[in-house]
């Protein structure tokens, strides 16, 4: 009696009989078989295959997805559009340009309110405290009381002289426009500030045809700490002319001075700023890719 191939193998009982092709061999080794040799007579790229197993991503773990360019867009012209507000409706950040008692109903529009004009101020500390020496025309009064109006003190180059005058005083003979007075002036330093006397004197410097740069209070200031050793004690006009003049404090406090880059401005300078980093993180992100894990060899 003859064996079958491979009847070797114990079948468990209730599990059919493996189907047998012709010859006596089963088709599972049969295919198998035939596999084997078509793997072995041809060529395979085995860098193919393993190209497609480490292009195989990790998958991504939650919190590192990139944020959306469309959400990074808005948020940038959101930034813009700040720093562009805040630049215009800001008022320079400065406390003096808020009113608590500020009227928004359209019914009622008057003028902005702003910082005090110092010319106005100065005209009426002039007219309250000097009218009755210099006159409201500025000419003073003939062999008692100098001009104001052209004068080479008033209008030249030496306006710290002229600030040292307001504060300390004048007494003596003084020459204003070729002609000689001999009086005396007041001292106005323990009468009034620092930003009185500087709008005093830009009300007498700008009227009565008169055409020169404000007087900064920071000027007034310097010159005060500056000549604090003459207080009590007049000027002459020997004493005033031996003071070097000195044009460069009208630049003190930003007065005729180009000007200079202010708070509002550098804010929306900061924005611009932080909208363009935001766009490049945003573009970053976007192109970035998720680290691939390379593949484990079998």
């Amino acid at each position: 009696m003859s064996q079958e191939p491979h009847s070797s193998a114990i079948i468990p009982a209730g599990i059919p009989a493996p189907a047998v092709g012709p010859g006596g061999v089963r088709y599972a080794d049969e295919v198998e078989e035939r596999f084997r040799e078509s793997e072995l007579g041809s060529d395979i790229d085995v860098r193919r295959v393993h190209g497609v197993l480490l292009r195989e991503t990790a998958e991504p773990a939650e919190g590192s997805e990139p944020v959306p360019l469309w959400l990074m867009g808005v948020f940038g012209l959101l930034v813009l559009w700040a720093g562009i507000y805040l630049g215009l409706y800001s008022g320079g950040f400065r406390g003096d340009v808020f009113n608590p008692n500020t009227d928004f109903d359209p019914k009622s529009k008057g003028a902005a309110a702003g910082p005090p004009d110092p010319k106005v101020i100065g005209k009426k500390l002039f007219t309250a405290n000097c009218v009755s020496c210099h006159q409201s025309t500025g000419l003073g009064q003939a062999g008692q009381w100098p001009p104001l109006a052209g004068s080479e003190w008033v209008i030249g180059d030496a306006p710290n002289r002229l600030i040292a005058i307001l504060l300390h005083g004048l007494q003596g003979p003084v020459q204003v426009k070729g002609a000689n007075y001999n009086g005396a002036m007041a001292a106005w330093e323990g009468v009034f500030k620092d930003e009185q006397i500087a709008a005093i004197l830009t009300y007498v410097r700008s009227d009565w045809g008169n055409n020169a740069p404000p007087i900064p209070k920071e000027a007034v200031a310097a010159m005060r700490d500056k000549f604090k050793g003459q207080q009590g004690n007049p000027w002459s006009e020997a004493q005033l002319k031996a003071i070097p003049p000195d044009a460069s404090i009208l630049q003190l406090g930003g007065g005729g001075a180009p000007a200079a880059i202010g708070l509002e401005k550098i804010i929306v300078l900061v924005l611009l700023f932080v909208s363009v980093v935001v766009a490049v993180i945003a573009i970053t992100k976007g192109q970035r890719r998720i680290p691939t894990q390379s593949a484990k060899p079998v």
